[in-house]
């Protein structure tokens, strides 16, 4: 099998297209403050994503006191906000990786402020950005892994000596024990 569709076949395709967003993400939080905040009815949980200069902050607010639609917004990179945050999520945290509980004051319907219990999870796009590449670079090795086998004349599935014959005996007794599956090639 090419190493192009061994890359491109099963999960391995998405990641990658997972990584190039991520990418994207990534290079667009120098440039601005992404915040996304997802809908809520009163007495629920509201999510928020906020997406800056490095970092994803996942947080959420429970038992929030009224009912918000969603909403995104973008704004302007500034040197002030950028200051403070990293302050926040780069200098108390641990590369980028930190973990936020605490309380944060939210107007009701009524106009008072309402202490909710808030957390967040802040998480640096290299971590993810790592994380989705493993998938992809282990591809990449077995791929180079079977192609080292074939050219010493061992199978591409197990690595087995294949001597003078064209079958692996390996594969072969292996599929008589537990049956053939889809990734065994008994013939090279």
């Amino acid at each position: 099998m090419s190493m192009r569709r061994r890359l491109f076949k099963g999960v391995c395709g998405p990641l990658l297209a997972v990584c190039a967003l991520v990418g994207v993400l990534w290079a667009g939080s120098y440039r601005s403050i992404a915040l996304a905040k997802m809908p809520v009815s009163a007495g629920g949980t509201r999510w928020e994503l906020t997406s800056y200069r490095g970092v994803l902050a996942i947080s959420v607010t429970d038992d929030y006191p009224m009912d918000a639609l969603a909403h995104a917004r973008a704004y302007p990179d500034n040197d002030e906000i950028a200051a403070a945050w990293d302050e926040r999520y780069w200098t108390a945290a641990i590369a980028g990786l930190a973990f936020e509980d605490t309380q944060v004051w939210i107007q009701d319907l009524e106009g008072d402020l309402v202490a909710r219990r808030w957390t967040a999870l802040n998480l640096p796009y290299w971590l993810l950005l790592s994380l989705t590449l493993l998938g992809p670079l282990h591809a990449v090795f077995a791929c180079c892994r079977s192609y080292r086998w074939t050219t010493h004349n061992q199978c591409a599935d197990c690595g087995y000596d294949l001597g003078d014959g064209e079958i692996c005996q390996a594969c072969a007794a292996r599929a008589m024990i537990v049956g053939a599956t889809s990734r065994m090639h008994l013939v090279r």
